[in-house]
């Protein structure tokens, strides 16, 4: 063992500073986070709120029927907001689109076609 890692064998250091000051059920909770596999479509998921995807649901198609959109999205904002976001072909269908949907403000974004693959 070398004198680098002698921290290791000190008494002091028996548990987690953050385990031991649990108790309990507490401690198993922790250690059951901290073992849980990472899912990033779970998170997604989960940091949707339900009420903006409630809103996108009931008015994306009618989006989607305006001439020159191609995509309904959510996305967080800048700030950390979720908006819904609305992808156009082209500039000109820009003006047929609301500022807000129910409180939810949008976002344009002109991105040309999307071709699936």
């Amino acid at each position: 063992m070398t004198q680098d890692n002698d921290w290791l064998n000190n008494d002091e250091f028996d548990e987690p500073p953050l385990i031991s000051m649990l108790e309990g059920n507490q401690e198993t909770q922790a250690m059951e986070e901290a073992v849980m596999l990472y899912s990033p479509e779970a998170e997604e998921e989960s940091l949707v709120d339900s009420e903006i995807m409630s809103v996108k649901q009931a008015n994306e198609q009618k989006l989607l029927s305006i001439d020159g959109v191609v995509a309904v999205a959510i996305e967080r904002n800048a700030i950390g907001d979720d908006e819904i976001v609305v992808y156009l072909s082209n500039p000109t269908a820009q003006k047929h689109i609301p500022k807000q949907l129910e409180g939810f403000s949008l976002r344009i974004e002109i991105t040309g076609g999307f071709d699936a693959y």
